[in-house]
């Protein structure tokens, strides 16, 4: 980037621009962006008012966003700097930092909404929710605002959370300055035609007449030679080298999990605790192979796919989803081939049914179960593209240095008596060996961190409640721990609450946490195996009979962590709420409030799929 500035294209002389270059130019993008964010900060002091556009205190527009995996905390900051860009003054605020009441102050919003599990809002905007729906919500005539709803079509419920703050705030009186639009996975295009809409809306409204020429005129204009984006993103990932790819579970085990370990060298990616990996996996080509025959499609046949031409084996290996179902391409795939018979017994099902089917089933099992014609650029047109997984990291970077490593359970599926693998766990666990490459990416997730506010902050103590591969992330958080107490003599209180089958063959990093247990770095473990005795044992259970213990330590300021599926998530928070109402004496809605308190105090924190 620097390499391109001359003195004819920048307010530097040659002799500043040698000490730019010398002194900055090799930065990665991760310094780069810290010294951009710095730069800005100390010019937006520097710079006289007189030079800055909208002095007014009041934002003009204000851009709120509830994401769960980043998605939308992505769109809302590129549409924030678009927008500002366009001479618009802006205020980005991430719903778990806004005052829902605070919306009747606001005169230009728009929310970006992801939905969770079975139609929910994400974590951070509950509050929100529950606040629209609430008696206290008041009328909003003077609220003008529009919603980007972000969902998952294979879910029966896309995109409802966004659906329902639409529904929600014209019901209240606020003007929609446009329709609500739905994203599926692949969200990019219509999230960037939003945004483009939005933005226009916003130059046409609401830009002072002036704002443009002082906006050219300021000193903040020189910045863009600062990469915004980092390098490695989801649309530009790292080729990761494999390290090792090695089974965790015993012999016996009714589940496959396996441990897997990536090289990060030379990308200069950096991850904490919590965090989580993207992964880009292509389909199996046998079964690539298994649907072409199916459908009587020969695999160099060419198809147009986003305006560039390549076989359907490609497009299907690389670029289409086929092991992920939706409603609508169960519907699309029945009548492009004419067939009566699936469209007919799809129709008949309820919405639970349907659920279920979707689940159960993948492309090839409808191919196999309903045989039909269909044409190859048919069948491309009518599949999803096909999207990355994603998986909380099980390492610290501080103790696996330029390494990260995952925890991977195979996901089997056998509806009409044929199995079939998930795309990502069958291309991890089953297909890669040392030395092949995985493309990944980094997903942030400022909502599971250990706790860091300060001393006091640092010592707080942790729960950390999981099933199955939810113990990825803490591991992370133990290997994190202790490369603090090794440099810093310095720990906290941990608990581990962890379920799964069976101790023999089910106990995933079991000589890592006994090890923690011995050395006095974990201070304590229950587990629940469900299967070793004639009644089920699962960690809720466990969660009420220890109630006396967490509410002791949720006294001395613990951090509740629970990761894991969404109905073992439901599950354990219903158990919370018993523990509140037995050891507080609450009404279950009062211990249902005392939860929320929990989660608005930052000390629970959620990663649930």
């Amino acid at each position: 980037m620097l390499s391109a500035l001359r003195t004819d294209n920048s307010p530097f002389n040659e002799q500043q621009l040698k000490l730019l270059q010398s002194s900055i130019g090799g930065l990665d993008p991760a310094q780069s962006q810290w010294l951009s964010g710095y730069l800005a900060g100390s010019l937006k002091q520097a710079v006289p008012s007189t030079l800055l556009p909208h002095t007014k205190t009041a934002p003009a527009l204000t851009i709120l966003y509830g994401s769960e995996t980043g998605n939308g905390e992505a769109i809302a900051k590129a549409l924030a700097a678009g927008t500002e860009r366009e001479g618009v003054s802006v205020k980005l605020q991430s719903l778990d930092n806004f005052r829902p009441a605070n919306l009747r102050k606001l005169g230009h919003a728009v929310l970006v909404i992801s939905t969770h599990g079975e139609g929910d809002p994400p974590e951070e905007a509950v509050d929100l929710f529950a606040y629209l729906d609430s008696e206290r919500a008041p009328q909003l005539p003077d609220l003008n605002f529009r919603v980007l709803a972000l969902g998952d079509r294979s879910y029966s419920l896309f995109c409802e959370a966004g659906r329902r703050l639409d529904q929600r705030l014209r019901a209240l009186g606020a003007i929609a300055f446009g329709d609500l639009v739905e994203c599926d996975v692949d969200y990019r295009a219509t999230a960037d035609a939003w945004s483009t809409e939005v933005t226009t809306y916003a130059r046409q409204n609401l830009v002072k007449e002036d704002s443009a020429e002082q906006i050219s005129n300021s000193a903040a204009t020189y910045l863009s030679v600062v990469p915004d984006q980092p390098r490695w993103s989801r649309q530009t990932p790292f080729k990761a080298e494999v390290g090792k790819v090695q089974q965790i579970t015993g012999s016996g085990s009714g589940k496959e999990v396996f441990h897997l370990e990536l090289s990060l060298e030379d990308s200069g990616l950096q991850y904490q605790p919590g965090d989580a990996l993207g992964v880009w996996a292509p389909n199996d080509p046998e079964l690539v192979d298994q649907i072409l025959e199916q459908l009587d499609i020969k695999a160099s046949e060419t198809v147009v796919l986003n305006d560039e031409e390549l076989t359907i084996s490609k497009a299907l290996t690389e670029r289409l989803e086929i092991t992920r179902l939706t409603a609508d391409t169960v519907r699309d795939f029945a009548a492009a081939g004419s067939n009566e018979e699936l469209a007919i017994r799809f129709a008949g099902l309820d919405t639970d049914q349907q659920r279920k089917f979707i689940e159960q089933r993948q492309l090839a099992d409808l191919a196999d179960e309903h045989p039909t014609r269909v044409g190859a650029q048919t069948l491309t047109d009518l599949l999803r593209p096909l999207s990355p997984r994603s998986y909380s990291i099980a390492s610290s970077q501080q103790t696996v240095d330029e390494e990260v490593h995952l925890t991977v359970a195979d996901f089997h599926s056998n509806a009409i008596g044929i199995g079939r693998q998930g795309v990502a766990s069958g291309y991890l666990n089953q297909r890669l060996v040392s030395g092949d490459q995985v493309r990944v990416f980094l997903e942030s997730n400022r909502r599971f961190r250990l706790p860091q506010d300060g001393h006091e902050g640092r010592q707080a103590p942790i729960i950390m409640i999981a099933a199955g591969t939810g113990i990825a992330p803490y591991r992370a958080f133990m290997q994190q721990l202790e490369s603090e107490t090794d440099s810093q003599g310095t720990g906290r209180d941990s608990w581990l609450i962890f379920g799964n089958p069976h101790l023999r063959t089910d106990f995933l990093y079991q000589k890592e946490w006994l090890r923690w247990r011995k050395s006095g770095l974990l201070s304590r473990i229950d587990t629940a195996w469900s299967r070793d005795q004639a009644e089920k044992h699962y960690v809720q259970a466990v969660v009420r009979e220890q109630a006396g213990r967490l509410e002791r330590w949720l006294q001395r300021g613990a951090h509740i962590y629970l990761c894991g599926s969404l109905p073992m998530g439901q599950a354990v928070q219903q158990a919370l709420e018993s523990v509140f109402a037995e050891q507080r004496g609450l009404e279950p809605a009062a211990a249902i409030s005392a939860i929320a308190d929990l989660r608005r105090a930052g000390r629970l924190h959620k990663e649930i799929y």
